[in-house]
């Protein structure tokens, strides 16, 4: 079904070996260059109460289309252009209160330590519902996607990660800089993509067993974007396949939102979702959406993602997980972050002890953006649901790599694991 190519595609390969060739990964798009002056904030996010990390906090200046995603130990790196005057930096989570912070000669050079309130919303004497059930909440705000979503082609900068894990140990690491063509909401147009800048470090060796790739990794967080390919998570008639019901009120922005559960109805036989969708009460915009494909005991969704495995293999998805944010900016919501995460288990006849589990993940975060200049991307030039991202881009390189391109701060475990792996490819001689 079309909604299952968000997923992507999973390869396994046996006594496959590490060639250390690779493309240069760049491609001309972005007219901005790197030579352009920035200022490089950076830091860690922590919740004000527990002082323990915040992931994935939305951090970005206050009105203007550049950003960042905190990592999944709280770090976060910002980088300013010069243009941007007494930049005020502005750091949002999921039921935390906005903090802001102002830019100035002395803090730019510190590294941050950036508490978040949590908000407890607090009760009325009477809680107003919307008129209706959950369900229909849900089609109204289907209805205004037109409305609260742009109706024109953005141009933006991305930064997009996908790594492989077999087993506890990293087994590939690949980052870049993307050039996105956002179609227009309301079009049947579809978003593109091109590598401008990419990097990548792998740790497969000519005796492992098990080579695993991973294919379609951009579109699958491009496709995310459900507000954009509502067949993702919906489908064409949402209360035919799903129950919809409220939750509490939840904080994003300061601002109270529904949070609406969803799950498959026991009656929908294809393999669909569950998960939590959180709505801006006035706008019917949507923020945030968490949700889980269901593939516990469902043996037969190893076919949505294994395109091809080792003869004797047996592949069972152990779970497969989903985040995407979307960001009001001036009236109108933007896709602004998304997350994919699947695990599997595989068992091999032939080798009764050797049953390694995978984990994918893949993250992109939009960083920038520009109504003004949207400009098509060949299609000779786009990424497409059949590339293999990692077999595009140049071995790793420093932490300048990037100029002056936003990232996500890499993960320590991924830092150790890409200098293990350098040392590797020095010393059997790759470039």
């Amino acid at each position: 079904m079309k909604r299952f190519l968000i997923i992507g595609w999973i390869w396994l390969a046996a006594g496959v070996g590490f060639s250390g060739q690779a493309a240069s990964g760049e491609q001309p798009g972005l007219s901005s260059g790197d030579s352009l002056a920035y200022t490089t904030i950076h830091g860690i996010v922590r919740d004000a109460a527990t002082r323990k990390p915040l992931a994935y906090v939305s951090v970005y200046i206050e009105g203007a289309e550049v950003a960042s995603v905190s990592n999944a130990e709280g770090f976060f790196v910002l980088k300013i252009p010069a243009s941007i005057v007494h930049a005020t930096v502005v750091f949002s989570h999921l039921s935390y209160k906005k903090e802001r912070i102002t830019v100035t000669e002395t803090n730019r050079a510190e590294t941050w330590t950036v508490a978040l309130e949590p908000i407890a919303y607090p009760l009325r004497d009477v809680v107003v519902r919307p008129r209706g059930d959950a369900t229909e909440l849900i089609l109204q705000a289907l209805e205004r996607i037109p409305d609260n979503y742009g109706q024109q082609p953005v141009a933006m900068v991305a930064f997009y990660r996908e790594w492989v894990k077999r087993n506890s140990a990293y087994v590939s690491v690949a980052e870049a800089v993307l050039d996105i063509r956002k179609a227009p909401y309301a079009s049947r147009q579809t978003d593109a993509a091109r590598i401008y800048r990419g990097r990548k470090s792998a740790d497969v060796h000519r005796s492992d067993t098990v080579l695993f790739k991973y294919q379609g990794g951009i579109v699958t967080t491009l496709l995310l974007d459900a507000a954009k390919n509502t067949e993702l998570l919906f489908t064409a008639a949402p209360q035919e396949n799903y129950t919809f019901t409220f939750d509490e009120m939840v904080m994003i922005d300061e601002k109270p939102h529904y949070a609406i559960s969803f799950n498959q109805r026991p009656t929908a036989r294809d393999i669909l979702f569950r998960g939590i969708i959180y709505l801006e009460p006035l706008s019917l915009g949507i923020a945030r959406i968490e949700f889980n494909m269901n593939v516990e005991e469902r043996p037969e969704s190893a076919q949505i993602f294994v395109k091809r495995s080792p003869r004797g293999a047996k592949v069972t998805p152990v779970y497969a997980t989903y985040v995407v944010n979307f960001r009001e900016q001036n009236g109108r919501w933007q896709y602004a972050y998304g997350r994919s995460e699947v695990k599997f288990k595989s068992n091999f006849k032939r080798f009764f002890f050797f049953r390694p589990t995978c984990t994918v993940v893949s993250e992109l975060a939009i960083t920038d953006a520009d109504e003004t200049n949207a400009i098509r991307i060949p299609r000779k030039e786009a990424v497409s649901i059949y590339d293999i991202v990692a077999d595009e881009l140049t071995i790793f390189t420093g932490d300048a790599f990037w100029g002056a391109y936003n990232y996500i701060e890499p993960e320590q475990p991924i830092e150790n694991a890409i200098r293990k792996m350098n040392r590797q490819l020095k010393r059997a001689g790759t470039p």
